[in-house]
């Protein structure tokens, strides 16, 4: 559902992300007050720095910046150093919003080694948990672990557009 030749034009206006960014923190994270379930809760929201969306690395969406915020040297170690910066920030927040520059549950992005050290690490301090993630990562298998940590899991999935000719030609994604 790409236009090839507007992808490379795509990415030719996206400089190579040649920052030096630290691999073992976290992009961002930052508590706010959000409605998960009615009324007001203090809630924790984290970016995890990752090596990038899948869809990025095959073309590239003419509306994202987030590939400012990955890093190509990242490994699963750096991953579990910035789940416990995170784990350490938690303080008595009990909702989390995870996101990173693509797809939490893309085991490409966040591997399930990682995803597992992360339920193991917060599965007794955070009660409510909401990830973002492209729906063909949302599988039975992907989502056993959390349900097995009886964790309440909230899946966020985008929509930037409901119409297929402003997909392609606009925003260039699939």
């Amino acid at each position: 559902m790409v236009v090839r030749d507007y992808s490379l034009y795509i990415k030719s206006l996206m400089h190579e992300n040649n920052r030096k960014n630290d691999v073992d923190k976290p992009v961002s994270i930052w508590k706010e007050l959000d409605r998960l379930r009615g009324s007001p809760e203090k809630t924790m929201v984290c970016i995890f720095r990752t090596t990038g969306c899948a869809w990025y690395k095959f073309t590239a969406c003419s509306m994202c910046g987030y590939f400012n915020d990955t890093s190509p040297e990242i490994v699963d170690e750096n991953l579990m150093r910035q789940v416990d910066t995170l784990y350490d920030s938690l303080n008595d927040t009990k909702v989390l919003k995870i996101f990173t520059s693509g797809s939490f549950l893309d085991p490409n992005e966040v591997h399930p080694a990682v995803r597992d050290y992360f339920i193991d690490r917060m599965k007794d301090k955070v009660d409510k948990l909401l990830v973002e993630s492209r729906t063909e990562y949302i599988k039975h298998e992907t989502l056993q672990p959390f349900k097995k940590a009886k964790m309440d899991l909230r899946i966020a999935i985008g929509l930037e557009s409901a119409d297929d000719y402003i997909m392609k030609y606009s925003v260039n994604k699939g």
